[in-house]
């Protein structure tokens, strides 16, 4: 991935860029769900509340950082889209 990230000092290739980025992030994000749902395994459908303390507080955890690499994947999301604008118009001398 560092190598399709050393691309964004290009605008042409900021875009896909950020598409690697976002994949990357996605896939974080999805292995942080499926962790936190490995700290429930074996604990029947009650799940989550028949957890002991410290599992509960590291299932929490593993959700709460799946949910907050959300934003980030969603500003590159955004940021591909302006990206588009950006070179489809013309302006792109304007990032170099």
């Amino acid at each position: 991935m560092l190598e399709y990230a050393c691309a964004a000092d290009d605008p042409a290739t900021l875009g896909v860029a950020l598409a690697h980025i976002e994949k990357a992030l996605d896939r974080l994000s999805v292995g942080m769900l499926k962790a936190a749902h490995a700290v429930t395994v074996g604990h029947g459908p009650a799940g989550e509340s028949s957890l002991e303390p410290s599992a509960q507080a590291l299932y929490f955890h593993l959700r709460l950082t799946s949910e907050r690499l959300r934003e980030p994947l969603l500003a590159c999301q955004a940021g591909r889209s302006w990206t588009r604008r950006l070179v489809t118009t013309g302006d792109a001398r304007a990032m170099t």
